[in-house]
């Protein structure tokens, strides 16, 4: 009968004990974990593996990249993270090694402050000290220390291009 769907409580949902509001805090997180694969992921995922066997076949030669635009909120970041999940899961690198890194980047960002941001992921203690240009060269030698194969730069529209030559 209608008068079933009416609350008994006075409230739209029942009252919970401590365990039972456990359980349900404890089941939600386990829910933020799980991550369905739709097709434009399917199809990002195979981009990416396609540049990632590129680049270990070229070596140290040309690299080549790609861009993922889509709205806001539409799981960018969070695809890129389980990329480089699935990544690590195929056990390929050796240990040390970090085949995906993600870097984030802050809103106006310089070209400096992102060499600084790649030197910054990998524990440089002196990521903000030095010229772009140096910042460069150490951000080259640590992605090639690490055997970065795939560099995602998150958030890449915040790069703030300089007019100057500087």
């Amino acid at each position: 009968t209608l008068e079933d769907f009416n609350p008994k409580t006075g409230e739209p949902f029942p009252k919970e004990d401590a365990k039972t509001a456990t359980a349900l805090a404890r089941n939600l997180g386990e829910m933020d974990n799980i991550f369905v694969l739709s097709p434009q992921h399917r199809a990002l995922f195979a981009a990416f593996d396609r540049l990632r066997l590129a680049g270990i076949a070229a070596g140290t030669g040309r690299k080549e990249g790609l861009r993922n635009a889509a709205p806001s909120g539409a799981g960018k970041t969070t695809a890129a993270g389980r990329y480089r999940e699935y990544v690590h899961g195929l056990g390929l690198h050796s240990p040390g090694e970090e085949p995906v890194v993600i870097i984030s980047l802050d809103r106006a960002c310089t070209s400096k402050r992102l060499w600084g941001s790649i030197c910054d992921y990998f524990g440089d203690a002196y990521s903000t000290r030095g010229t772009e240009d140096t910042l460069r060269k150490r951000a080259y030698m640590l992605l090639q220390e690490f055997g970065v194969k795939i560099l995602v730069i998150d958030e890449v529209q915040h790069l703030a291009f300089r007019s100057s030559e500087r």
